[in-house]
């Protein structure tokens, strides 16, 4: 539970620090990285006792968000702006989408007698959920215009 509170985070340092290798910045994200590891065995020692083995956990997903905004920083004063507020807007977007797809999959998994049958029916209820489930999260996202979507649709409609 602990280490989902840092998913994106993870994700999100190794696209940054890329970003600064290919540029041939290495010292930023050595620095960074130094700083980020004496945080994560400051919030070790600090979260062990009252969380046990959660408490490794949210020091490592903490660290790592800390690594993200203080590289991002660094990245925006040393080489200006990087388009945060687009990212903000899909995400915020591709949230939505998310939300939407989760209702119609959490109603799909409802629907009287639809998971019921041989194993063959269920995997076949379970393959249509999640067919439906995706179809209804690439539309969303296609209705709000969600930039990355027209992005690969124009990859394959040029």
């Amino acid at each position: 539970m602990y280490f989902s509170l840092g998913l994106s985070g993870f994700a999100m340092v190794k696209i940054i620090v890329q970003a600064f290798y290919a540029l041939r910045e290495t010292r930023a994200p050595v620095m960074v990285a130094f700083l980020s590891l004496g945080l994560n065995v400051g919030l070790n020692f600090l979260f062990f006792h009252p969380l046990q083995n959660g408490g490794p956990a949210l020091a490592t997903s903490l660290s790592a968000v800390f690594d993200v905004v203080a590289l991002t920083t660094v990245f925006r004063w040393k080489f200006g702006a990087i388009g945060m507020k687009e990212v903000g807007r899909s995400s915020l977007k591709f949230g939505a989408a998310a939300a939407v797809m989760g209702f119609v999959a959490f109603w799909m998994i409802r629907i009287p007698g639809f998971y019921n049958g041989t194993l063959t029916q269920r995997a076949g209820a379970l393959f249509a959920t999640i067919v439906v489930s995706s179809l209804v999260y690439v539309g969303t996202a296609f209705v709000l215009r969600v930039r990355e979507i027209g992005e690969v649709w124009s990859i394959y409609h040029p």
